[in-house]
Parts: structure tokens; C-alpha cells; sequence
């Protein structure tokens, strides 16, 4: 009797481990969070920008759900929440983050009572129908950094560069912008 009992907890033990070591394997494979580019199937993009000479390319974004022309010179690395666009003379950053705010003029508002920043620049402008806004900002660390604050439907977009040479590569990526729900 003892021995059917033991029996028992041995194989229900195992059906335990069985069941999660499928389930680990099952649900612990990574999301494709890197996604390679894909040509857009919908929409053709045209590059906005003609300060710029190099030619483009499209990146689809899925994980943050847009798309953009980005020069030929840049390699791009996703991780979740953020891409990074660069070449040899720097980096292109876009983030995206969820708000609460219901327009761009409100979230901008809180953004700047908490952070000390100086802004030495700044513009007003609609990116493909969407609020956006153009930054040139001075930190009080002495860093000088060039923003676009795109607001999509709750969520924030921003493309920022610190490295002055890209600025017209930075206005080509942002201009470009196409939100794909």
C-alpha cells in the first residue's frame, strides 16, 4: 500500500516537472523584439528632406509601430521601446513611450516643469497629421541635443541626436515619420 502510495507522488512529481519544462519551453522563446526590415506593403515613403543626398531606405518598426526613410549610412539596432540609428559620426535615438496626457501641448507642459532644461529653440509642426515638435536643448550639464516629439494616440515618439552632424539626417528621419497601427 505504502509502495502504490510513493508510486504515485513519483509520477505526479514528474507530470509536475513534465508540464514545466514544456510550459518554460513553450513560453519563455523570446518575442521577435528585433525585427528585420520589411518593405512596407501598404504604404510608399518618400523621402521629405532634399538638404539630404544620400539615398534611403525604408525601416519598419513593428514592436513600435512605424515606419521612416533612414539614409543608407546608418545600421539600426531595436531593442524594446528604442532604436537606435548609427554610423560613423553618431547616434539617431528614437523612443516611445505611453502617456496619459490627451495632447502634445499638456504632456510638453508637465515635461518641462520637471525637467531643467533651457530650450534655446523651438518649433511647432505636424509630422504626417500628428502633433510634433522641434527642440533644440541645452542641459545643465552642458549637452546640446536636437529633439522631435511626435504625439501618436497616447503614445510619445522621440528622435533625438546629441551629435550636431547628423541634424539633417535627424530632420530627413523625422519628417519621414509614418505611424502604422
Amino acid at each position: 500500500m505504502k509502495q502504490q502510495g510513493n508510486v504515485l507522488i513519483i509520477l505526479s512529481i514528474l507530470v509536475v516537472l513534465s508540464l514545466g519544462v514544456i510550459f518554460y519551453y513553450v513560453y519563455s522563446k523570446p518575442e521577435n523584439i528585433a525585427t528585420p526590415y520589411q518593405e512596407p506593403s501598404i504604404i510608399k515613403i518618400q523621402p521629405t528632406s532634399t538638404n539630404s543626398v544620400d539615398q534611403t531606405k525604408p525601416y519598419q518598426s513593428m514592436p513600435m509601430k512605424f515606419n521612416v526613410e533612414l539614409p543608407v549610412k546608418f545600421q539600426a539596432v531595436e531593442k524594446p521601446g528604442r532604436i537606435t540609428f548609427s554610423n560613423t559620426e553618431g547616434n539617431i535615438i528614437i523612443d516611445r513611450n505611453g502617456t496619459n496626457f490627451i495632447s502634445l501641448k499638456d504632456y510638453l507642459v508637465d515635461l518641462d516643469s520637471r525637467n531643467k532644461v533651457q530650450i534655446s529653440e523651438e518649433t511647432q509642426l505636424t509630422i504626417n497629421q500628428y502633433s510634433a515638435t522641434n527642440r533644440l536643448i541645452k542641459y545643465q550639464s552642458g549637452e546640446i541635443q536636437k529633439i522631435y516629439i511626435i504625439f501618436v494616440s497616447g503614445f510619445i515618439y522621440n528622435f533625438q541626436t546629441d551629435s550636431q552632424s547628423l541634424y539633417d539626417d535627424l530632420d530627413q528621419i523625422a519628417k519621414s515619420f509614418r505611424y502604422i497601427p
